[in-house]
C-alpha cells in the first residue's frame, strides 16, 4: 500500500514536471514568434489549464485554453470566432497527444476560413513527428504557412517546420527541422534564412495561367501567338505581363499551363477571368485588369504592371468656314441682351456716383464710368477707384457680375457635354456606340470625328496607315490615367511569392526594359513637319471683324474730341 502512494505520488509529480515545461515551451515559443494572443485547446484539467494561462500571462500574452470536448462539441461559427484575429498575430497552441480525441475538426475548420496564413502561428505538440504530420490537413497550405510541430527529446523538445505550396498543383508536405528547445536555452532556431528563402523553390509546380485572346490562331501554337511581335498591337499588354511570369517561373521554378479565354463582352471583356478564377480553372491572369476595389471578393491584387492611358484623337485642319458665333456660342442671345443692358445700366449709376468723388465735369464723369466699366468687365483694373461708400457698391457689383458671367461662360463647355450625353448619346442604341478600331480612326483621318480609344491600341494603327502629315495634325486630349494589375485568384497559395517576384522584377530593372519593350510607340512626327499649323482667313475674321469696330470707333471719339476742342476752344474752369 505505501509503495503504490509513493509510485501515484512520483507520477503526479512527473506529470506535473511535464505540464510546466510545455507551458515553459508554449510561452518561449510563442515569445519568440512575436505574437500578442494565443489560443490554446488541450484536454488537461482546470489546474493545468490555469498554470497555463499564468504562464502566459506573465510575459503579457493574452491567453485562453479551450477543452477539446467543448470546442468539437461546439459550431463551427464559435470555433472560426476563436481563431479570428485582427490585424495582429494569434497564435495557436494545440496539444495533440491527448487519447481518443479529434483533432481533424480544428483543422478542417481552419482549413475551410483559410487560417493558416501569416498571421497565425501555430505550435502543434505531439509523441510522434509521423502521427502528426499524418493527421494534418494541409488543403489550405501555402508558402507563408507558420506551423511548427514539437515533439520530446532527451533533453527537451524538437522544433519541425512545416508547409505546402499547393496541394490543389500538386505540391507535397514539406517537413524541416527548424530547430530546439531546452528548459535552460529555451528556443533556439537553426534556420536562418527568412521564409521566402528557404521556400522559394517550386519544384516544377504547374500553374495554370489564363489569358485573354479575342480569336483563335490555328497555325500557332499558344506561346508563338503571345510571344509574336506581328500581334504585339492586339496582345501588347498580355505579352507584357506573359514575359514578367516567364521571368517568375525561372526565380520560382514553376511550369505554366496556357488557359485560353474568350471576352464575351464588349464593355467588360475581364468577366471572364475572373469566372474562371471562381471556378478554380485558373491561378493567375497574364492579361493585366485595371484595379479595382468591386473586384477585391472575387481576386487578390499582385501589384501595378502596366500605365493604361485613353484619349480623344482627332486631326486639327483648318476650317474653310467662317465661324462668326463661334465666340457668342456658350451663352443665349437673350442673355448677350441682359449682360449689355446691366453694363448700361451700370455705366449711367456710375455717372451719377462720380459726381460725389469730386468729378464736375460731365464730360469727364462719362468718360471714367465707360473706362472704369469696360476695364472691370474685361477683369483689367480701373483706372478710379471711388472713395465714398456708394460708389464702392457700385464698383463691387460691376466686378462680382463681370466674374459670374466669366464663370458661366467657361461651364458652357461642360453644359454642352450634358446636353450631349442627355439628347445624342443615351438616344443611340448600345449596339451602334462603339465603332471599330480600323473604323474609328479611318474617319479621324479624313477629318470631323474625335474617337475615344487607348493609346496602346491606337499608336500602332496610326503608324501604319495614317501619313506624317496626319500624324503631326492629330491631336490628343487625355481624360484618365489608370493603372492595369497582375491578379490571381482570391486567397490564392502563391499570392505572396508572386508579390516578392514582382518586387524584384521592379528592383532588377526588369519590369521597366519590358514595358519599353511592348508598349506601343507614339507614330513619329517628321522635323520638317513639326510646324503649328497657320490659322486661316475665315476662322479669325470674327477677331478681325471686332478689332475693326473697336478701332473705328476710337478713330471717331478722337476725331470728335478734337473738332470739340477745336470749335469750343479751350475751356476755362475759373
Amino acid at each position: 500500500m505505501f509503495r503504490g502512494s509513493v509510485k501515484l505520488l512520483f507520477l503526479s509529480r512527473l506529470l506535473l514536471v511535464s505540464c510546466v515545461n510545455d507551458n515553459i515551451l508554449v510561452r518561449d515559443y510563442f515569445t519568440h514568434r512575436g505574437v500578442s494572443r494565443v489560443v490554446g485547446f488541450a484536454c488537461g484539467n482546470r489546474e493545468n489549464d490555469v498554470k497555463f494561462m499564468k504562464t502566459l500571462n506573465d510575459v503579457f500574452l493574452i491567453a485562453s485554453i479551450w477543452n477539446l470536448d467543448s470546442v468539437i462539441g461546439s459550431s463551427a461559427h464559435s470555433l472560426r470566432m476563436l481563431l479570428q484575429n485582427n490585424y495582429r498575430n494569434l497564435g495557436v497552441y494545440v496539444d495533440a497527444r491527448c487519447d481518443n480525441y479529434n483533432y481533424t475538426v480544428i483543422y478542417s475548420e481552419a482549413t475551410k476560413y483559410f487560417m493558416y496564413d501569416e498571421m497565425h502561428k501555430w505550435l502543434i505538440l505531439g509523441r510522434k513527428l509521423d502521427d502528426i504530420v499524418q493527421s494534418l490537413n494541409d488543403d489550405a497550405f501555402d508558402v507563408v504557412t507558420d506551423v511548427a510541430i514539437a515533439v520530446p527529446s532527451l533533453t527537451g523538445y524538437d522544433l519541425y517546420d512545416v508547409y505546402n505550396p499547393c496541394k490543389a498543383r500538386g505540391g507535397s508536405l514539406n517537413v524541416t527541422a527548424l530547430g530546439f528547445w531546452t528548459e535552460k536555452s529555451g528556443v533556439s532556431i537553426r534556420l536562418e534564412q527568412s521564409k521566402y528563402q528557404r521556400r522559394f523553390d517550386l519544384h516544377g509546380m504547374k500553374l495554370k495561367v489564363g489569358i485573354l485572346l479575342s480569336r483563335k490562331f490555328y497555325n500557332l501554337s499558344m506561346d508563338d501567338t503571345i510571344l509574336n511581335q506581328g500581334l504585339k498591337a492586339k496582345y501588347g499588354r498580355s505579352r507584357f505581363l506573359y514575359t514578367l511570369l516567364l521571368y517568375m517561373a525561372d526565380l520560382f521554378n514553376f511550369t505554366m499551363e496556357i488557359v485560353e479565354l474568350n471576352p464575351r463582352k464588349r464593355q467588360d471583356n475581364t468577366a471572364p477571368i475572373f469566372l474562371a478564377f471562381q471556378k478554380q480553372q485558373i491561378d493567375i491572369s497574364a492579361s493585366p485588369i485595371v484595379m479595382n476595389t468591386e473586384r477585391l471578393s472575387m481576386g487578390d491584387i499582385i501589384g501595378p504592371v502596366w500605365p493604361m492611358r485613353s484619349c480623344f484623337l482627332f486631326r486639327t485642319i483648318s476650317s474653310a468656314e467662317m465661324k462668326a458665333k463661334q465666340f457668342l456660342r456658350p451663352l443665349d442671345v437673350k442673355v448677350w441682351y441682359v449682360i449689355l443692358c446691366t453694363i448700361v445700366i451700370a455705366t449711367s449709376v456710375l455717372v451719377i456716383l462720380i459726381r460725389q468723388e469730386g468729378i464736375r465735369s460731365v464730360t469727364e464723369g462719362y468718360d471714367l464710368s465707360v473706362l472704369l466699366t469696360i476695364g472691370v468687365m474685361s477683369q483689367q483694373g480701373s483706372v478710379f477707384v471711388p472713395v465714398h461708400y456708394a460708389g464702392r457698391v457700385a464698383f463691387l457689383h460691376i466686378l462680382l457680375f463681370s466674374v459670374l458671367i466669366m464663370n458661366y461662360y467657361s461651364a458652357s463647355v461642360e453644359k454642352e457635354m450634358r446636353y450631349f450625353n442627355e439628347k445624342r448619346w443615351d438616344r443611340i442604341p448600345e449596339s451602334k456606340r462603339y465603332l471599330p478600331l480600323a473604323e474609328g480612326l479611318n474617319r479621324v483621318a479624313t477629318g470631323g470625328l474625335a474617337y475615344h480609344t487607348s493609346v496602346d491600341a491606337a499608336y500602332p494603327y496610326i503608324d501604319r496607315h495614317f501619313y506624317p502629315r496626319m500624324i503631326c495634325e492629330l491631336t490628343e486630349v487625355h481624360l484618365f490615367r489608370a493603372v492595369l494589375a497582375l491578379w490571381t485568384k482570391h486567397k490564392s497559395p502563391f499570392t505572396p511569392l508572386l508579390r516578392v517576384g514582382l518586387a524584384k522584377m521592379y528592383d532588377t530593372g526588369i519590369r521597366k526594359r519590358q514595358l519599353k519593350r511592348w508598349s506601343a510607340r507614339k507614330p513619329y512626327c517628321p522635323r520638317n513637319m513639326l510646324i503649328a499649323e497657320p490659322l486661316s482667313i475665315q476662322e479669325a475674321t470674327p477677331v478681325f471683324v471686332f478689332l475693326t469696330i473697336a478701332t473705328t470707333l476710337a478713330i471717331v471719339i478722337c476725331i470728335m474730341e478734337n473738332l470739340i476742342y477745336w470749335i469750343c476752344g479751350p475751356r476755362d474752369d475759373a
